[in-house]
């Protein structure tokens, strides 16, 4: 099964050890979504931080799973920003958001199941993605 982490849940991992089961499960192929790995990076506020995320994405770039958005991606994101309801128009500004489109968008791509525990994003995206895989913990 194709899995994508989302941003959280590998900081939840490297910073507490939490939910060993989705990054260690061997029976998974594991992708990571350039935007996750942006992120990532984002938040590495030391140099050991950065040996960190250097170490979590070797084997991503080793296998090539890295996964980026493509043009088509850039056209259905912008239509889906289009059609957010009045009311989360706010989210316009949040690049956490449009990251988490992105992530959407790209994991629903290779039929990948996301992992995530940022509910308020991803129930907001997943009726806008047909046929994303959301797994919340």
């Amino acid at each position: 099964m194709k899995v994508v982490l989302d941003t959280n849940i590998y900081f939840g991992w490297i910073r507490e050890r939490k939910r060993p089961e989705l990054l260690l499960d061997v029976y998974t192929q594991k992708y990571l979504s350039c935007h996750v790995l942006m992120e990532l990076w984002a938040g590495a506020k030391s140099k050991q931080a950065g040996r960190t995320i250097e170490k979590l994405q070797k084997p991503y770039l080793k296998a090539d799973r890295i996964m980026s958005p493509s043009g088509s991606d850039f056209i259905t994101a912008g239509q889906i920003l289009s059609d957010l309801p009045d009311s989360e128009k706010s989210r316009l500004k949040n690049a956490g958001f449009v990251n988490d489109l992105f992530i959407a968008l790209t994991a629903q791509s290779i039929g990948a199941m996301l992992y995530t525990s940022n509910r308020g994003d991803f129930e907001l995206i997943a009726p806008f993605v047909r046929g994303l895989r959301v797994a919340y913990v």
